[in-house]
């Protein structure tokens, strides 16, 4: 029951974040954008949210990389998913990545 509520909320996020991600290309307004960007970010962190409740009910992760990624991508990601993003500074060696494949134990 709880992987299937978090499921329909996932979606319902994705296509909230879609419709924000479109009006913030076509917003001129800064202060409109910047409202924009401030709704998603949050919706951001409440995605983030339901993709942890579907790990803690036993799911697989619902984002994997098929390539390792640049770990500065990663901790831009991270970043982005923080609620004091803008106090957040960072210096990253651009030649090291994460493998995103499954962990073997």
């Amino acid at each position: 029951m709880l992987v299937n509520l978090a499921r329909r909320n996932q979606s319902m996020l994705y296509r909230q974040l879609d419709i924000i991600n479109q009006l913030e290309e076509k917003e001129r307004d800064p202060d409109t954008l910047s409202h924009l960007f401030t709704l998603d970010h949050l919706a951001t962190r409440v995605r983030r949210n339901a993709e942890s409740l579907l790990v803690l009910a036993g799911e697989q992760p619902p984002r994997t990389w098929s390539a390792p990624v640049p770990l500065r991508d990663v901790v831009r990601a991270a970043i982005a998913e923080t609620e004091d993003l803008d106090r957040v500074v960072f210096a990253i060696d651009e030649r090291i990545a994460v493998s995103g494949g499954p962990s073997r134990t």
